[in-house]
């Protein structure tokens, strides 16, 4: 994911440190096999699980996350059923309006202590619609407050520094959880409806490919297109520059 900073990772790997000067990347020694590195090795941990729910705080880059894992999963011949929590959540318009008492007005600086639970965020209904594919190996459930689905699996937490989210947000690649979500790709993109109709929009890119149910049509620079709830569909970068998509949950009705 796209971060704006001039800051650079941190290295995994430690270069030696003298012990007479301050040391800005301190470091302690844990036993053998505590950590590890890599969606694979996550992958051989969760082999074995019948439902995964993978939660964590806003910011995470979930495509990477569900894109690494699912990969090695389905390498070792697993079959899955994989839902995104952000199809259950309320449409943006009504979390804006629910959040707008809080934010302060015309001085958001001193906004007001909210009420609001993560709960609040998601529609009761569609969460209740959560159910298990017993046809399949695993079942994952992903995202931000994907707790709330009141699914029974094992929790895998996703976090990140508070100073990383804001190079992410400087990058424009964050969003407030329940608005906008954006799909940015070189090449293509498997993107999933949930039984939810998308409105897509090109902002960056000249045009892309949108495959649904195998019919197959170009998206342009600054067009927008619906696809309805029904199955998966492919996004295809047709030009040289990387492409950025903003996708949007309507009503069935606009579709």
């Amino acid at each position: 994911m796209k971060r704006n900073t001039r800051q650079f990772l941190i290295s995994d790997k430690r270069k030696a440190h003298k012990s007479n000067s301050y040391d800005i990347y301190p470091a302690h020694p844990v036993s053998e096999g505590k950590i590890e590195t890599g969606y694979k090795s996550l992958a051989n941990t969760l082999i074995g699980e019948r439902t995964i729910i993978l939660d964590g705080y806003i910011g995470v880059d979930w495509e990477e996350v569900i894109n690494g894992l699912s990969f090695h999963l389905r390498e070792k011949g697993k079959s899955l059923d994989i839902l995104d929590i952000r199809s259950c959540l309320r449409p943006e318009s009504e979390l804006r309006t629910m959040v707008e008492p809080f934010l302060g007005g015309d001085d958001p600086i001193f906004g007001y202590r909210t009420n609001i639970g993560l709960h609040d965020y998601f529609d009761a209904d569609k969460i209740a619609g959560i159910v298990r594919d017993e046809n399949v190996d695993i079942q994952i459930i992903y995202g931000t407050g994907a707790t709330q689905s009141g699914i029974d699996g094992l929790l895998v937490y996703f976090d990140l520094p508070k100073n990383e989210l804001q190079y992410r947000m400087r990058a424009g690649k964050i969003t407030n959880l329940g608005y906008i979500c954006r799909y940015e790709f070189k090449d293509t993109v498997e993107i999933e409806t949930q039984g939810q109709c998308h409105l897509l929009i090109l902002v960056e890119g000249t045009s892309i490919a949108l495959c649904v149910n195998g019919d197959g049509q170009t998206l342009h620079y600054a067009k927008t297109f619906t696809v309805p709830a029904a199955g998966n569909y492919r996004l295809k970068n047709k030009g040289a520059a990387t492409a950025k998509v903003i996708v949007s949950f309507v009503n069935e009705e606009a579709c």
